[in-house]
């Protein structure tokens, strides 16, 4: 797997106000053999990895917060890939988790860059790095071009521009692929990146999503056949009911800490 590096940080109305490239960010990882690539929501996939950390059951984990995300009515997606190809997460009201089809495709891309121009026309190549290093291509010369001569552009007015062109402005940065991964303390250095990223959104009174268009991930695992949970009076056991309890403990301190950020602001 491979992406980009790119976060943006999205206001109560889901506008995004500015933009940040994380050198060292992994929106796609290997961990002990099984990968993983993200899109949506941010504070999903920190909790994600924070169970990793700690050997939690991978399973039980990304079931409950895909349950977790359609209760807060939130969106993310995580594509799990070991024996099978799996989706898991919340789009656009639907939720999709362990009992959802599996996946049976030769390549499947999340995010934004995923719906523009450029990745269709170059999805098919071999290398997964090659639609997303043409989609940063060009949105480099688009943006090059929009302020030649010294014109200036508000931020608002990037993602049009990007578009325009075939491009996309919520991808960019570098491209960091799984097979280069060079540390196997992996899970640690992407919290520490996270908690720098959650910091940022927090000092800007916004949160901190990997760019995507929930409706048109929803439609692309609906023509691929992908069906939603069937997961309708799961009972936990013991073991989850802990995983449970600890993961919303969790969040609601990383919650509590980001409005603290938010209130020195004011």
């Amino acid at each position: 797997m491979a992406a980009d590096t790119r976060v943006s940080f999205a206001d109560e109305n889901g506008r995004v106000v500015s933009w940040t490239d994380y050198k060292d960010y992994r929106k796609a990882i290997d961990v002990n053999g099984v990968l993983y690539g993200f899109a949506g929501l941010n504070d999903y996939y920190e909790e994600l990895l924070e169970e990793l950390n700690i050997g939690s059951n991978d399973i039980d984990v990304l079931d409950f917060l895909s349950q977790q995300a359609k209760k807060e009515n939130h969106s993310f997606i995580v594509m799990r890939y070991e024996t099978d190809f799996r989706i898991f997460g919340h789009l656009d009201n639907t939720l999709y988790d362990s009992t959802s089809t599996a996946l049976n495709v030769e390549y499947h891309g999340i995010g934004s860059g995923a719906n523009s121009r450029i990745y269709k026309k170059h999805r098919n190549n071999n290398s997964p790095l090659i639609p997303i290093r043409k989609i940063i291509e060009t949105n480099e010369k688009a943006i090059k071009q929009a302020t030649k001569n010294g014109a200036s552009i508000n931020k608002e007015h990037y993602a049009t521009i990007c578009a325009q062109a075939g491009g996309d402005n919520g991808t960019g940065g570098v491209i960091n692929m799984t097979t280069a991964q060079k540390t196997n303390a992996i899970i640690q250095e992407q919290l520490t990146t996270l908690r720098s990223i959650g910091t940022e959104a927090a000092s800007l009174g916004a949160v901190a999503v990997c760019s995507m268009d929930e409706s048109f991930e929803k439609q692309k695992l609906d023509k691929l056949g992908v069906q939603a949970s069937k997961n309708y009076q799961n009972v936990p056991n013991k073991d989850q009911q802990e995983l449970h309890e600890r993961m919303i403990k969790r969040m609601a301190e990383r919650k509590a800490q980001s409005q603290k950020v938010v209130e020195a602001r004011l």
